[in-house]
């Protein structure tokens, strides 16, 4: 795919025409892009940027370095025609321009877990196509020196991980419902990987597992369970982790 694709789901990747785009002159740049890409929906006025990647400055100065990253990216980003920037700039605010075109895995993602509609062939592609897009937490491994914007990606990323793991939850059972239980396995593994602490889906692997005659599997899988629990919070599995363990072990 050409022009200018963001990766947000995983560690920052930003590309031109399939290359990775280099020339940020710092990386509150990158965080600027990567805000002003996810925040697409809306102008973003300058004084909130300048206050959100340069908290600590006073307000002349932040702004003094907002306008100079807005030149950098206006360098870098090579937008498919002038009449389309990708960054559309009034005195007040700025705004990420999703018309010229951009693939942001990000906003993707967003928009086709955006709903919840019936059951339906079409909304399990969608979500199918969602999980295929989430290389990783909102920007996994991102630090740009800033509280405000550090609280920011944190409430992006725990958005994302809700929306991933409400896709796994539905795909794993409708793999289930149609008999396709290594697939539903696979993919109840992929939602205790997102979320170790949810019992429910380590009790989804080991009646998968299970199901699949993988006796040794599910046992090993309560044991993952059981000394994860123990070791960070000091609690035992719940009676329904604990009752389906036996079940599965006298089987």
């Amino acid at each position: 795919m050409g022009g200018l694709q963001l990766s947000l789901l995983g560690a920052l990747m930003v590309s031109v025409d399939g290359a990775p785009l280099r020339g940020f002159r710092s990386h509150k740049v990158r965080a600027l892009l990567a805000y002003l890409a996810a925040e697409a929906d809306r102008p973003q006025p300058r004084a909130v940027l300048a206050g959100l990647l340069w908290p600590d400055l006073p307000d002349a100065a932040a702004l003094g370095n907002l306008r100079t990253a807005l030149w950098n990216l206006n360098a870098l980003l090579r937008p498919p025609s002038p009449a389309t920037p990708h960054l559309l700039l009034t005195p007040d605010g700025v705004q990420f321009n999703r018309g010229a075109g951009a693939a942001v895995d990000w906003l993707t993602f967003r928009d086709l877990t955006a709903d919840d509609p019936p059951e339906t062939a079409r909304w399990r592609r969608r979500l199918e196509a969602a999980v295929g897009l989430y290389r990783g937490d909102f920007l996994e491994g991102f630090y740009a020196d800033s509280a405000p914007f550090e609280t920011w990606i944190v409430r992006c990323r725990q958005r994302g991980q809700r929306r991933m793991a409400a896709a796994l939850r539905y795909l794993a059972a409708a793999y289930d419902q149609e008999g396709r239980a290594e697939r539903a396995l696979a993919t109840a593994r992929r939602l205790v990987e997102l979320d170790p602490w949810d019992e429910a889906a380590h009790r989804g692997v080991m009646r998968l597992a299970a199901r699949l005659g993988r006796r040794g599997e599910a046992l090993a899988q309560y044991e993952i369970c059981r000394q994860l629990l123990a070791a960070e919070l000091g609690l035992m599995p719940a009676a329904a982790t604990r009752a389906l363990m036996e079940a599965i072990r006298e089987a």
